[in-house]
Formats: C-alpha cells, structure tokens, sequence
C-alpha cells in the first residue's frame, strides 16, 4: 500500500514507511517522563527522595506542634541513609589527570624545591577503600606511599604531604570529604568517576583532578 501512495516516489515512499514505523511505536511503547536537576546528585534516588519529603513534612509539622521529636528522627534516618548511598560511590582508584598550583602550593607548606621538581610531573594513584563511614585512602606518588583511615565525624590521626601527623575530624558533607589540617583546608569531591580535590592555604588554592581507572 505505500507503493501505491507513493506513485514510485522513493523518498516519499521512504516517510511513509518509517512514519508509519514511528505511530506503532509511539503507540506500543510508553512513554516515562523523568525530571533532572543541575545539583541532583547521582546517589540521590527514589529511597532518598522519600526520606527527604519525610524531613520537609516532620520539620512542618514540629514547627506547628512545638514538637521537634519526630522532625529529628527523619533527620538522622536521612544523613544514615545518604551516608550509605554517597559512601558506596567512593571506593575505587584513580590516577591524577591534571593539577593547578602545585609549586606555589608546595613551597607555601614548606616543600624542599627538589622534591617539589621531582613530584610535579608524577601522576599521583589515590586508592579508597570505605566500609560504612570507616574509609581508608592510600595515595601512591612515585615510590611514596602514605596512607590514611578515619571514620567520618570522629577525630583521627591524619598524615600530610610534608609527612606530619596531624589530628583532624573528616566530614562529610553531601559528596564531599571536609577535613582542616593545620591552617589547610581540604575539599575532595566526588562527581562519578572524577575526583576533585582541593587544598586551600590563604590565597593559593591547590587543585587536583583525578579519573577512576
């Protein structure tokens, strides 16, 4: 029948067809609707959306009642529950893609300027290892190894570049891992299989970015 109506027209032979491919489609296969947000999380599903709604209607409702109880239970239930989600999504390794600042960085802490030119150009390995809020995170640079573990919100003995052992807490927050290290403040974020990392010292801003592999 598309022939016929064609009258030997290859192209309009050719719409008619895959039109009509296109309406069976349509037509058999439905259609889902799914809405995205630029600061929506990938970790961020539909067990953690209920929980979040869950917060919003007790935090509405302590405020009425002068109740908070309930308000501060879906609270803890919501921090335990993306804790688990965002956690899982850290373990792996990955090797460093590119760097900004590293010497001006490095001399700031105090850095031999050997070990600086010897350092820059070495593609750093960052192994995460997490069990619950329990992580540890061993960083391979050349034949340097130093190795971390914490658990987030406790404090812990934490190792610096300059081989200091510093005590700290490491939090986290969303999908970010907070720690202050001696006038040092340490940002690592992670967005699926990139890392970023920041270290912050007064003006100069150390950034790393980092790939799973």
């Amino acid at each position: 029948m598309f022939r016929v109506a064609s009258e030997d027209s290859f192209d309009v032979y050719t719409d008619s067809v895959t039109g009509f491919i296109r309406k069976c489609i349509e037509d058999v296969v439905p259609t889902v609707m799914i809405r995205t947000y630029p600061n929506q999380k990938q970790w961020v599903d539909g067990s953690i959306r209920a929980k979040l709604k869950a917060r919003t209607t007790t935090f509405n409702h302590g405020k009425v009642t002068g109740n908070m109880d309930m308000y501060k239970q879906t609270s803890y239930d919501l921090r335990k529950a993306s804790l688990r989600k965002v956690t899982m999504a850290f373990t792996g390794k990955y090797q460093l893609e590119s760097q900004e600042n590293f010497e001006p960085f490095m001399k700031a802490i105090g850095l031999p300027d050997d070990l600086i030119q010897k350092g820059k150009d070495v593609k750093s390995v960052s192994e995460i290892e997490q069990n619950g809020d329990h992580f540890k995170v061993t960083v391979t640079t050349g034949t340097k190894v130093m190795v971390n573990s914490f658990t987030v919100g406790q404090e812990a003995e934490l190792e610096t570049i300059t081989g200091e052992k510093i005590k700290s807490t490491v939090n986290l927050v969303g999908n970010k891992l907070i720690v202050s290290l001696k006038g040092i403040e340490s940002v690592t974020e992670f967005n699926g299989d990139t890392v970023i990392g920041t270290m912050t010292l007064g003006p100069i801003v150390y950034k790393r970015i980092s790939k799973r592999i």
